[in-house]
């Protein structure tokens, strides 16, 4: 999960949390616009992913990166 981890650390999250996940422990937070982040190291294809969600329209993006 180390690219994922260092691009959600670069992003600057506040509120930073640990999280437990389906896909095991990640990290989530929140960016100055609002905009929730969370790293964790699976996702439904068992990538690392760092997902970013929008607060107004909950509509999200995830980053699904090679293990």
């Amino acid at each position: 999960m180390g690219q994922a981890d260092r691009d959600f650390d670069s992003l600057g999250p506040e509120n930073v949390r640990n999280i437990n996940t389906q896909y095991g422990a990640g990290r989530t937070g929140t960016l100055s616009d609002g905009t929730r982040v969370t790293v964790r190291p699976g996702s439904s294809d068992g990538r690392p992913t760092l997902e970013m969600r929008n607060p107004t329209s909950n509509r999200g993006t995830e980053i699904r990166y090679d293990p």
